[in-house]
């Protein structure tokens, strides 16, 4: 929900951005609307040829700053645009004196200026780009004219402009307050999820100090401990008793514990929540702590949400899980069976199979260990693979060692080569020759280092030689690790003293010459 809000406010924050010059540009075009100009309008006619012989008059030095503009049905000659009054002044009274009696100084916007104008073709008026706005109240012919020039800015680009930038203006207004209403819930949502938290931190420790008491006095009947009715009751309870489950791993501890999520109703609680309600993430942390209870009893609700085709991946991943934990030495054909029945799309997490590895391995069933692998090898997914063998080196079991052998030759997989060939160096005492030349001549440096460590364990001589060319490698940490391999395998420390003695290649002496003196000083 948090990260809901977050999206949601960089969203507005961006757009508001975004549109952000669109409304610059709009102000812009509303400030030139309202700016004010003056200029002198000579005369009102009703056609050009009529405005043209009334401008014969004229004279050569306003000629050049004199333009024809349209007002409604009307055509007018304005000279001139300035700031003030007072500039146009002595230029109104050439204007009277060249029989232009009407001539008056008016104001107008240098938008008007630039929608109105009118280009004349044959004509000795040069063109300017001027624009007739609204002038001030001189008489009723200009009145007239006025207010014509004021209904055609109203159909111009102007009176467009002015409702995109309103229109933005709200846009953007609608944004900012979102952005804000955003940040608002951002920030009662920390308050409550603070407020949560210290409250569910102040009860864990409220409970974990009762059960610990109880658990070590021996005294479950007295224990003060009142009736849980809230979510966040059942939720502080479960963790410390899960916490202590994982602590003591005393059967003792454990049947008490198991008693006091009987008697205070956690397990009902919680089994209730995983089959009646609709949140699957609710159902997801329900089924997570009843896996981690390790509680017997709840094997058959874990089989039936497992059998369950309605129920999520991830719950019925939580499911086996918890089958995993409960289940007898004797019962894990069951829960391999389960496994490979249910996952024959790769719908569990690595993570999820590797522990589900790691629990079928750890009880050491033969059966079982070479069935899983079997499953894991038709799956052929590498990860789960690496887990399994990961668990192989753990608990030391050889007799799959052969088929791991095989495994590496027909993998592509280089990591999986890898864990092969570490697992092997864990093991001990082996004698695979083949599988070792091949990955010493590997074009990849992990490997190479890896087979160059775990080559100690070889148990023959008739790859060390192979082994001690090696310290002629160009990576520093296979020469490294050879050396070292060289003092356990059969001969090994005599081909260290002749490349120590002999060698012309300076790394390749320096790591025999350094292993030699290593060994001395041990001995010392």
């Amino acid at each position: 929900m948090q990260l809901f809000f977050l999206r949601s406010y960089f969203f507005s924050f961006f757009l508001a951005l975004l549109l952000l010059p669109i409304l610059l540009y709009a102000n812009t075009i509303e400030k030139s609307k309202k700016e004010r100009v003056y200029t002198i309008r000579l005369f009102s006619v009703s056609t050009i040829s009529s405005a043209q012989e009334e401008l014969k008059p004229l004279s050569q030095e306003y000629q050049k700053g004199t333009s024809l503009f349209r007002v409604g049905s009307y055509i007018t000659a304005q000279y001139g645009k300035t700031s003030t009054q007072e500039v146009l002044k002595d230029d109104l009274s050439a204007f009277y004196s060249m029989g232009f009696s009407h001539a008056a100084i008016i104001p107008t916007t240098p938008l008007h200026l630039k929608t109105e104008h009118i280009v004349l073709s044959p004509t000795n008026i040069k063109e300017q780009n001027f624009l007739l706005s609204k002038p001030s109240l001189l008489n009723t012919k200009i009145k007239a004219e006025i207010k014509n020039t004021t209904s055609v800015a109203l159909l111009s680009s102007a009176n467009i402009s002015d409702f995109f930038r309103h229109a933005l203006i709200k846009c953007i207004l609608f944004f900012a307050y979102m952005s804000l209403i955003t940040m608002i819930t951002m920030f009662f949502h920390k308050i409550i999820l603070e407020i949560k938290t210290n409250k569910l931190e102040l009860l864990k420790n409220q409970y974990r100090e009762i059960l610990t008491i109880s658990l070590f006095d021996n005294d479950q009947q007295n224990m003060s401990l009142a009736p849980l009715t809230q979510p966040i009751e059942f939720k502080a309870f479960s963790d410390i008793v899960i916490e202590l489950l994982e602590t003591f791993n005393d059967p003792i501890y454990k049947a008490v514990l198991h008693h006091y999520l009987i008697h205070y109703g956690i397990l009902q609680y919680y089994l209730s929540v995983a089959s009646k309600t609709h949140s699957s993430n609710a159902r997801l942390d329900a089924v997570d702590r009843l896996a981690m209870t390790h509680y017997d009893k709840n094997q058959d609700f874990f089989l039936t949400l497992i059998d369950n085709p309605k129920t999520d991946d991830a719950v019925r991943q939580s499911a086996i899980i918890g089958l995993s934990f409960i289940l007898n030495p004797e019962d894990c054909p069951l829960l391999l069976s389960i496994l490979i029945h249910i996952d024959t799309s790769g719908k569990f997490s690595e993570f999820v199979l590797g522990n589900l590895i790691h629990r079928l391995i750890y009880l050491e069933e033969y059966e079982v260990i070479q069935s899983t692998f079997h499953w894991l090898c038709i799956q052929n997914n590498p990860l789960s693979l690496k887990s399994f063998i990961e668990a192989i080196a753990v608990i030391g079991y050889r007799p799959i060692i052969p088929e791991i052998v095989s495994l590496y030759f027909t993998t592509s997989h280089t990591s999986l080569k890898i864990t092969i060939v570490r697992t092997l160096g864990v093991l001990g005492k082996i004698s695979e020759k083949e599988l070792y030349r091949d990955a010493l001549k590997s074009s990849n440096e992990i490997l190479r280092i890896v087979a160059s460590k775990s080559i100690a364990a070889y148990t023959s001589d008739d790859l060390t030689y192979s082994a001690a060319l090696h310290l002629f490698d160009d990576s520093f940490y296979v020469r490294y690790n050879i050396s070292r391999s060289l003092i356990h395998l059969p001969k090994g420390i005599d081909y260290l003293h002749d490349i120590a003695s002999t060698s012309v290649d300076m790394y390749a002496q320096q790591s025999a010459l350094y292993t030699i003196r290593l060994m001395e000083n041990l001995n010392v």
